[in-house]
């Protein structure tokens, strides 16, 4: 829906800017790059990102241990030894994504985005459970920590 007001918008800027009035042109492309950028903001904040204290590999068994309970059953894996990305779907057709890096070798950063927007509550969610599943197993160091401090 964004989308296509945007190109609207633009559209409309371009038609206006063959008419001769280059104010309206002009104008018509700003709200044309304000609503693009709006797009981008609203994707980026929705996804989850929250540092769990245990190693890559425990996470990503964790991980997929949830996944294959929330999801629709398809779980598509990918990773190696610092990174790991899943992709599937809730029941009711929404995409789940969920990717891991390894910050240390006894933490790792999970995000979670659902869908293209919102889905927040639903990132929360999983990650939730990924820890719970991380406390029930041998893990030792399975609660969420906080994110270290920014580098000077």
């Amino acid at each position: 829906m964004k989308r296509t007001v945007g190109t609207l918008i633009a559209v409309s800027g371009l038609l206006l800017g063959l008419t001769g009035c280059v104010e309206l042109m002009v104008a018509s492309g700003v709200a044309a790059g304000a609503a693009a950028a709006g797009t981008s903001v609203a994707y980026y904040m929705s996804a989850v990102d929250e540092i769990i204290g245990a190693p890559l590999p425990e996470v990503r068994e964790a991980t997929s241990d949830v996944l294959q309970t929330v999801s629709d059953g398809v779980v598509e894996a990918r990773g190696d030894t610092t990174r790991a990305t899943f992709h599937t779907r809730f029941p009711d057709g929404a995409k789940i994504y969920v990717t891991l890096v390894s910050v240390s070798h006894t933490a790792t950063r999970v995000t979670v985005r659902v869908g293209s927007f919102g889905g927040r509550a639903q990132g929360r969610m999983i990650i939730s459970k990924i820890v719970n599943r991380l406390e029930e197993g041998e893990v030792p160091q399975g609660a969420a920590v906080s994110p270290p401090p920014p580098a000077r």
